[in-house]
């Protein structure tokens, strides 16, 4: 059970303290209150430009001793966002590097230095960045939008930055920045959240020593109420999937305000039998739902329910009689869709929890504010906008974006809206029995709650993009109905391999009966879901298609970690029912492959796999992908300015091992990526100091050192039953300089054998 605390210390700095026994990771995360609508009107950007720069070097920390090299050294993650009234710092690692992390988190917020190359250089990325952001279909929605906000004026101005906002005088772009730096990043304006398995008492050192490097004071509030022009609706033509936006503005206590949001998305994404997601879809109105929020601050918020629909007069008029039902729900029903909120939260990582408390989406403490926030929603009017292929709009001009607009009302509905059932349900789920043969099924872990099941296509296999797809919505409703009871399940990719996990509570093991027509193959559309929006992304979901073989019918693995032997022997006598459960793994593919994507996107983007070779050990691969990692983001991303998106790392993909680096820039082609890939590797230089690697062994050794959870324990036992080979001590203790040199030579000698994904321009004309 988590503890919470919550602190104001002396020079104003808000700090919340979670300790989490049972997390695996530690994250800190820092927000001030500015952001890109607080920038002055003469240098659109600099909120933007800064978030970037904060990551260069700080008064104490320089080169690979600064926040971002560092927790990638270290094996963690890290990032940072610019939102209307916010922005954020974050990062995650093991729990013994938190304090050395929040010093470097610190640092960089207080004392920044604003080299003028360092300048120079995010310009010059953020100006990459708006020619990739002009084609992203979410925030064209969201400038589409705010065309409907007549105040504050801040909500129609550009706020991307660019080369031509920035301007060529470095020397008042750096005092622009110094300025808005004095004047914000104060500690009274700044919240710091810590989380991780350290007693509250160390977390409490570690954000006193936190606090003691930032500026006391803070800047006057600065109320902005919003209005919205007379006619709200609108329609704008994008490509892709359809979307209705419904946002609405919200006053009031927004703690509160926010937990009883979480909870209305809690009942609206319910996919089980009669919730109101399952019914949407059953009538073909809408294939997905979410909220998000378009601005927040301590005084409101700008919500948007966005709905991938092809019937957006149905969702206006099942909307207000959706919220009219949530009305009439019972206090029961309300505690036990707090309960599925709150255990939706507790499942996610430290700190992508620390950004849903931050800025997104925190758990529900109780229901004291969902009537009335009902009640607002129901009674403010909304702005609605209306996105689709078929919009004919009058091109304009707005907030850095060209966008084909047109007035749009929703038409009159006619048809009978779907009725709505809540849970938990009056009636109990009849109960069945299970075959009387059991398939195979490993069983690591025995006596530890919860039974944790997870199945898997055979080996080096994987499912198109149209399979998986498809087996997600039939999955839909079957996890949500375990979620009722007590359960839970996901449908993923994992380092290329769509996995199925399930908890499985004592007595919910029935629930197994409807999987196998759930995951068949044999009745899967043709074609692809739509593309994403950005290219790099869209190379990476097409990589294990050029990895691995082809997923036939039947063929799953399985195995179950946890739970009583009872239990396991009930779970494989359900699974009986899948057929080949355990069985149908195919031979490792060897060639070299080359997959072209079509992609709006005019950026060059490539995805280069280069597998381990069977000469070398995984410790050698690994250790020189670690090696590699920060010298390529060094070579091509700082001194070379390649693109926004350089990365060289270790990867598992369709359970293969190999090398990938990742490539997307917008005046760079595939080609010319290629090579520069291949000439960085045949360039490095092997260090011959001993410290170097034993840094190396050290990282590796720690990754074998950490207890590994249920997801990764099953993997790790199927491989090992499957006799694919892991990374192991015996091979770490005996890696030498000399056999890092031989893979990197391995790596060259074998490079016909590479997998290439990359991008093409779809209208090249």
């Amino acid at each position: 059970m988590a503890e919470t605390r919550q602190l104001r210390l002396r020079n104003g700095l808000h700090v919340t303290l979670i300790n989490q026994p049972d997390a695996r990771q530690a994250a800190a995360l820092a927000q001030v209150a500015a952001g890109s609508h607080d920038e002055p009107d003469a240098w659109p950007g600099l909120a933007h430009l800064l978030e970037h720069l904060l990551f260069s070097d700080s008064a104490r920390f320089q080169g690979d001793a600064r926040l971002m090299p560092w927790v990638q050294a270290a094996g963690g993650r890290l990032n940072a966002t610019t939102l209307p009234r916010s922005s954020a710092w974050f990062f995650e690692t093991e729990p013994g590097l938190l304090g050395e992390g929040a010093a470097r988190l610190a640092d960089m917020l207080a004392a920044p230095q604003f080299a003028p190359e360092a300048i120079a250089q995010e310009a010059a990325v953020i100006d990459a960045e708006y020619r990739l952001i002009q084609q992203h279909t979410p925030s064209r929605r969201e400038a589409a939008l705010n065309t409907r906000v007549s105040a504050p004026a801040a909500f129609q101005r550009f706020h991307i930055g660019s080369r031509v906002a920035f301007g060529d005088d470095v020397g008042a772009l750096k005092q622009a920045l110094h300025q808005f730096h004095q004047r914000f990043f104060l500690a009274g304006q700044m919240q710091l959240w810590l989380q991780g398995p350290q007693s509250l008492a160390t977390l409490e050192q570690i954000a006193r020593a936190f606090g003691a490097l930032l500026p006391s004071g803070e800047s006057a509030p600065r109320p902005r109420e919003m209005h919205f022009v007379a006619e709200a609706d609108i329609a704008l033509k994008t490509q892709g999937t359809s979307e209705l936006w419904i946002a609405t503005a919200l006053r009031g206590e927004m703690a509160a305000m926010r937990d009883s949001v979480t909870l209305i998305r809690e009942f609206l994404q319910d996919e089980a039998p009669g919730g109101a997601m399952q019914s949407l879809r059953q009538r073909g109105w809408a294939q997905r739902l979410e909220f998000a929020w378009l601005n927040l601050d301590s005084a409101g918020g700008w919500l948007a329910l966005q709905v991938e629909t092809e019937r957006p007069d149905a969702i206006c008029a099942w909307y207000p009689q959706v919220l009219r039902a949530l009305a009439q729900s019972s206090p029961a029903q309300q505690q036990h869709y707090l309960r599925l909120a709150q255990r939706r939260f507790k499942a996610l990582t430290p700190l992508d929890q620390l950004r849903e408390r931050a800025f997104g989406f925190p758990p529900p403490t109780d229901t004291a504010g969902f009537t009335p926030l009902l009640h607002q929603l129901a009674e403010a009017p909304p702005a609605r906008l209306w996105s689709a292929a078929d919009v004919q709009g009058t091109a304009i001009e707005t907030q850095g974006f060209s966008l084909a607009l047109q007035p749009w009302r929703p038409a009159r509905v006619d048809e009978p809206l779907p009725a709505l059932q809540f849970y938990p349900l009056a009636q109990p789920l009849a109960d069945r029995t299970p075959p009387a043969a059991s398939a195979p099924l490993l069983h690591l872990a025995p006596g530890e709650p919860p039974a944790t099941l997870m199945l898997r296509p055979a080996f080096f296999t994987t499912l198109t993009l149209a399979q998986a797809a498809a087996i997600d919505r039939r999955l839909r409703p079957l996890f949500a109905l375990l979620r009722h009871q007590g359960g839970a399940a996901s449908w993923r990719e994992r380092q290329g391999v769509w996995l199925l996990e399930a908890q499985l509570p004592p007595g919910s093991e029935a629930w197994l009966a409807s999987l196998p027509d759930a995951l068949r193959l044999d009745e899967c559309p043709q074609g692809e879901p739509p593309p994403d929006d950005v290219a790099i992304r869209e190379l990476l979901r097409r990589l294990p298609q050029a990895v691995a073989a082809s997923a036939s019918a039947g063929g799953w693995r399985a195995a179950l970690y946890g739970g009583s032997p009872p239990q396991h022997a009930v779970i494989a006598r359900w699974l009986t029912l899948l057929a080949g459960a355990g069985h149908g793994d195919s031979a490792e593919p060897e060639q070299g492959k080359r997959l072209t994507v079509a992609h709006q996107s005019r950026d060059g983007a490539l995805l280069l796999f280069l597998p381990c070779p069977p000469a070398i050990s995984l410790a050698a691969l690994r250790a020189l992908a670690l090696l590699m990692e920060p010298r390529f983001f060094q070579r091509l991303r700082v001194e070379q300015q390649i693109g926004y998106v350089v990365s060289c790392r270790y990867h598992r993909c369709a359970d293969r091992d190999g090398v990938l680096f990742a490539l997307q820039s917008p005046d760079v082609a595939p080609a010319a990526l290629l090579e520069a890939c291949h000439l960085f590797v045949q360039q490095l230089q092997i260090p011959e100091e001993a410290d170097v690697l034993e840094r190396l062994r050290a990282r590796l050794c720690a990754q074998l050192d950490a207890v590994p959870d249920a997801t990764a324990a099953l993997q790790l036992g199927l491989r090992q039953e499957g006799g694919l080979r892991d990374l192991d001590r015996a091979s770490l203790t005996a890696l030498t300089t000399a056999q890092l040199r031989q893979a990197q030579t391995e790596l060259l000698r074998r490079w016909h054998d590479t997998i290439v994904v990359e991008s093409r321009h779809a209208n090249p004309q």
